[in-house]
C-alpha cells in the first residue's frame, strides 16, 4: 500500500499540531493517501483533548518560562516536547476509502490498535539493540522505563496514532512543568521517563528513523515515498491554526 512518508516540521507545536489535523483530514476524506510523518519542535506542553490544565500541568511555571500549553485534537496524557524527542505519526484511512489491507487497521479496537502499533515501534528499538517492550497502553518502555508516549484520534473511520520517542531531550523539565496524574503507580517523573541515550543507544536520529521505518513498513505492508504537505492542506493547517491552536481559548478550555 503506497504511503505519503512526510518528514517535516514547523517551528512551534501549534504549528505542527495544526498540521496533524489538517493532514488527518485529507486522509479522512479520501483526498490523501496513508500518511507517516515525522516531525519535531521546541519546548512546549501537549494535553490532551480532555485533559484539565489544573490537573496536569503548573500552568504558572510554563508561562514564567515562556513554555506554550497546546491542547491535541487527540486523546492520550500530557507529554512534554523539546529538542532531543521525535515525534511520528500515522494516519490510516477507512476501508471505505480503497484501502486493501484492511488486517489492521481501524477496525481494531483502541487497545488492539495501540498493542499493534507501540508494538511495531517498540520491535524498532528492539532491532536497535534496545530491551523495549510495552508498558500501559500508550506507553513504549526501554529497560522498564517510558521512552515513548503515544495519542489516538478517529474520525469516520480513520485513524491518526502520533507518538513521541524521547532520544536524548532533557527530562529536567517534565518534573517543572508536568504534576504526577491520579492513579499512576509513580510518584517521580524521572524515575519513570528515560531516553534512548540514557539506556545505551549510540546511534543519531537518522538511524531511529530508519529502524522505525523497517518496522512498519513490514508490519503493515506500506510502500514508502517521500513527500510533502501540499497547498491546500497548508493553507488548512494555516486556518486552523489561526481559528484554534493558536488561541487560549482552545488550548486552556478545561
Amino acid at each position: 500500500m503506497r504511503c505519503r512518508l512526510i518528514d517535516y516540521s514547523l517551528g512551534n507545536l501549534a504549528a505542527n499540531m495544526s498540521l496533524e489535523e489538517a493532514l488527518f483530514e485529507a486522509v479522512v476524506s479520501g483526498a490523501s493517501e496513508p500518511v507517516f510523518r515525522f516531525w519535531s519542535n521546541g519546548p512546549a506542553v501537549a494535553l490532551g483533548i480532555s485533559q484539565r490544565v489544573g490537573d496536569m500541568v503548573y500552568p504558572e511555571r510554563c508561562r514564567e518560562d515562556g513554555i506554550p500549553l497546546v491542547r491535541r485534537f487527540s486523546g492520550g496524557g500530557t507529554v512534554y516536547h523539546a529538542d532531543g524527542n521525535l515525534n511520528f505519526t500515522l494516519a490510516l484511512p477507512n476501508a471505505k476509502c480503497g484501502m486493501r489491507n484492511a488486517d489492521f487497521q481501524v477496525r481494531l479496537g483502541i487497545k488492539a490498535s495501540y498493542d499493534l502499533i507501540c508494538g511495531t515501534l517498540a520491535d524498532a528499538l528492539a532491532s536497535l539493540g534496545l530491551e523495549a517492550g510495552m508498558g500501559q497502553i500508550s506507553d513504549v518502555m526501554v529497560n522498564g522505563r517510558k521512552v515513548s508516549g503515544n495519542a489516538q484520534a478517529r474520525r469516520r473511520g480513520a485513524l491518526l496514532h502520533h507518538g513521541t520517542v524521547l532520544i536524548d531531550m532533557d527530562t529536567l523539565p517534565v518534573e517543572r512543568y508536568l504534576k504526577i496524574p491520579a492513579g499512576v503507580h509513580y510518584t517521580n517523573h524521572l524515575d519513570f521517563v528515560t531516553t534512548l541515550r540514557r539506556e545505551g543507544y549510540s546511534g543519531g536520529e537518522e538511524g531511529l528513523k530508519q529502524a522505525i521505518l523497517a518496522c512498519f513498513a513490514e508490519r503493515f505492508k506500506l510502500d514508502f515515498h517521500e513527500d510533502e504537505p501540499d497547498r491546500t492542506e497548508l493553507e488548512r493547517s494555516s486556518v486552523l491554526l489561526e481559528e484554534r491552536y493558536s488561541k487560549p481559548e482552545w488550548n486552556e478550555r478545561r
